[in-house]
């Protein structure tokens, strides 16, 4: 009998914590046991509020009720919800900063009421479950399907976005929308010409129908706005022909295929001359459904190996996330920096012209394949986790740190706004290293292409240039003239780090100088400087050490090395790495060297004893 009552005892008990209920009585944080009628919720307990409450920890709740006149306000924290979430209306639960609400239970469960949702993340316990919402939802910042699924029925999902803000999808694994996405885009670019694509595939006359008119198309055939314009404003970019314009507004635009298209803040209507057509627009695309997961984009190997892709989705995607398929891919990427109106590349935690990481939804890009048959495809796992502000088109930005990403030192140098990186590690080689390197590309013909820095190791082209940590003469070609900065060579302990100006055989020390001014009269690239990494240059402590001195220096027809230690030769080469003389010393202790037939530059001379090299030094001729 004891037994019995026991076990009805429990069952009560039980039944009890199912339906366990607190309602607020007061305003107040909710935290505080004082403003509940029956102490703070917990995930198995349902929770009603009539009352201001303010989230100030991260809460837990099995059903949570809004009934008017009550409010919910979440600025920087999580809510779980494990059961249904019911507001009375859209201002009833107000989130904002890094507020995150989790729809999370292993039961069925429903959004009742229109809100909206700062980060908003359905994370059911088991695929199979679905969360049902019964009006519309609207997003902030980031909406993450993570495991589960959505269904919001002849509702629909709306990604907000604003001159101000915008939402994203952000990472997600395997859940799935059943019902409508809305995906809007604010558009705010610097002048001219810009790399787009689209996270929902449609035809440009259906993108410029949905851009509050801003969208505009001349110069090519088939539908365009201002027939009277000849110049051309949008082009594909086929991998083995180039630049192809459209043959009409109703070519499609797929999903991560990229594309050029040309804007301005104004653009004068040539129909009306009195008229101009702002140049900020908010884009609104509309889809039914969407499915977490891979999304292959179209590549190809048989031109020039480049293809101009974009990013699928509806959110910021993670470069260096390891969900990425990238067979007979190099692992850069290169966007067009619109402001700057030169090639922004970032590769493994290095990035010129404000390129990092992070692709925005949008963002058109281009990436290079090596070899036959590339595969590309990018997977929702690669999405933002929404610890990043959403992040507009490519128009410069900040390099963002990311723990996949290697840790490396490097020299950033600049002139006229574009950026050049030379970095150094054991890994590196002189060649292109995939990974490591990305090349400087040049914009097409019809593009103003202000690009003026880049490296050249073995006919390569250079943006990022990692090396190894050993003797170098780097070719640094410039366009343009100007002031040249460079920063990171302090970094370097183990070598000394030169710049060579070939024209005037200067030589500045990038160690102990942030900046270089130079004047210039060639109009295109020109090899004008080199950098010189020098492991063994020795110090002055490391002369008196073994007593070498060599002078004058610089030097013009006659150089004297002198020591306190017996050598016998002399080698000196030069900046190429070419052996130009070779003297024997026969006084042991000092020798003179003819260098009348040398030309006007820098030159390395190397003393030696039966083959031991005593010492290395760097001159110049005048």
């Amino acid at each position: 009998m004891k037994k019995s009552l026991l076990l009805l005892s429990t069952c009560l008990l039980a039944l009890s914590g199912v339906f366990a209920q607190t309602t607020t009585i007061a305003n107040g944080n909710w935290s505080n046991p004082a403003i509940w009628s029956a102490g703070v919720p917990t995930r198995t307990v349902d929770a009603v509020i009539t009352h201001s409450v303010t989230i100030d920890v991260n809460a837990e709740v099995r059903a949570l009720t809004i009934n008017s006149p009550g409010s919910m306000t979440n600025t920087n924290r999580d809510l779980m919800v494990f059961g249904n979430l019911t507001a009375f209306n859209i201002s009833a639960y107000n989130s904002s900063g890094t507020a995150r609400t989790v729809i999370r239970g292993g039961t069925n469960s429903t959004i009742n009421g229109k809100l909206r949702f700062n980060r908003l993340r359905i994370y059911k316990d088991k695929n199979n479950l679905t969360v049902t919402a019964n009006d519309t939802i609207l997003i902030s910042r980031y909406f993450y399907l993570f495991r589960g699924t959505l269904n919001v029925g002849s509702a629909a999902v709306i990604l907000e976005a604003s001159a101000t803000n915008e939402a994203n999808m952000g990472y997600s694994l395997t859940g799935n929308l059943i019902g409508t996405l809305v995906y809007q885009k604010y558009i705010d670019r610097c002048n001219e010409w810009s790399t787009y694509t689209t996270p929902i595939a449609g035809s440009f006359e259906q993108l410029a129908a949905n851009s509050e008119g801003r969208m505009i198309y001349t110069g090519f055939p088939g539908g365009v706005d201002y027939p009277n314009y000849t110049f051309i404003n949008t082009y594909y970019y086929d991998e083995a022909n180039g630049y192809q314009e459209p043959t009409s507004t109703t070519n499609t635009v797929n999903r991560g295929q990229g594309f050029w298209y040309w804007n301005s803040n104004e653009v004068s209507n040539a129909d009306n001359q009195n008229e101009s057509i702002p140049q900020q627009w908010l884009i609104q695309l509309t889809q039914n459904g969407f499915n977490t997961g891979n999304v292959n984009i179209d590549v190809s190997f048989s031109g020039d190996g480049f293809n101009l892709v974009g990013n699928p989705f509806p959110g910021v995607l993670n470069w260096n996330h390891s969900s990425w398929t990238k067979t007979n891919i190099e692992n850069a990427i290169y966007y067009w920096n619109t402001c700057t109106q030169s090639y922004a590349s970032y590769v493994n935690g290095s990035g010129t012209n404000g390129a990092d990481q992070w692709i925005p939804a949008g963002q058109g890009f281009f990436v290079q394949a090596t070899a036959s048959n590339p595969v590309f495809s990018a997977n929702t796992a690669a999405l933002s986790l929404g610890t990043l502000d959403a992040k507009p088109l490519k128009n410069g930005g900040q390099k963002e740190s990311d723990d996949e990403e290697e840790n490396y030192s490097y020299i950033t140098l600049t002139l006229n706004g574009d950026e050049t990186i030379v970095r150094f590690t054991e890994n590196a080689s002189t060649d292109f290293d995939n990974g490591k390197d990305a090349r400087k590309i040049l914009a097409p013909a019809f593009v103003q292409d202000l690009s003026s820095l880049r490296t050249v190791m073995n006919g390569v082209s250079y943006s990022v240039n990692a090396l190894p940590i050993e003797d170098l003469i780097i070719p640094l070609d410039v366009k343009g003239q100007g002031e040249l900065t460079f920063t990171g060579a302090n970094d370097f302990a183990d070598i000394d780090i030169y710049l060579e100006d070939r024209l005037t055989g200067e030589l500045i020390d990038m160690k102990a100088n942030q900046s270089y001014v130079f004047d210039n009269s060639q109009t295109g690239f020109t090899h004008r400087f080199n950098i010189i990494t020098k492991s063994k240059l020795l110090s002055a402590s490391s002369l008196n050490e073994v007593k070498l001195s060599v002078y004058p220096n610089p030097f013009s027809d006659e150089v004297s090395i002198m020591s306190g230690i017996a050598f016998d030769r002399v080698d000196i080469y030069n900046m190429l790495g070419a052996l130009v003389i070779s003297q024997a010393n026969t006084s042991s202790l000092n020798n003179k060297v003819d260098v009348s037939t040398l030309n006007s530059g820098m030159y390395v001379i190397k003393v030696y004893n039966n083959n031991e090299e005593l010492g290395t030094f760097l001159t110049k001729k005048i």
